[in-house]
């Protein structure tokens, strides 16, 4: 349980009023969770997220947890090098969430600058107003040097 003057100032901005099951003020995790999820799903509500390296690991990890987060009205670029992937990642996001999100999976090699600058212009014209950006893809230094020797032995 935790003293509702310890939250952060937007979740009590979210509070109403505070249960009266919890004397002194006093929310338990259970409704915290409700609260900050509730809350985020607000903020995030009519935007557009773009997921760089969005075929796997954090990347992939990361666009899910923004679908199930805010479930409606969200709209979804996930960019990496293998389309096909991102394709699963889209079907799993839309079986997983319904309609609510439209997902793009787009293909983009963050590794070459003339991708990178034309990207937004090879958008459709309802994607191209960017909210947010997680920039999670790799790129391995070029021309090599040490941090790529290193990585090529791994």
């Amino acid at each position: 349980m935790l003293p509702v003057r310890t939250l952060p100032r937007f979740l009590l901005r979210t509070c109403k009023r505070v249960d009266t099951k919890f004397p002194l003020g006093i929310l338990n995790r259970t409704q915290l969770r409700k609260m900050s999820a509730s809350a985020m799903a607000a903020r995030l509500e009519g935007k557009t997220i773009v997921v760089t390296g969005a075929s796997s690991g954090i990347g992939r990890a990361t666009a899910v947890e923004f679908a199930r987060t805010a479930p409606k009205n969200l709209k979804l670029i996930l960019t990496a090098r293998r389309l096909e992937t991102l394709e699963e990642v889209a079907a799993q996001i839309n079986k997983e969430v319904g309609d609510g999100v439209k997902v793009l999976p787009f293909k983009l090699d963050v590794s070459k600058p003339d991708e990178v600058k034309t990207f937004v212009e090879r958008l459709p014209e309802e994607f191209r107003e960017i909210d947010v950006l997680v920039n999670n893809a790799f790129v391995v230094p070029h021309p090599p040097g040490p941090l790529a020797s290193l990585l090529r032995g791994i």
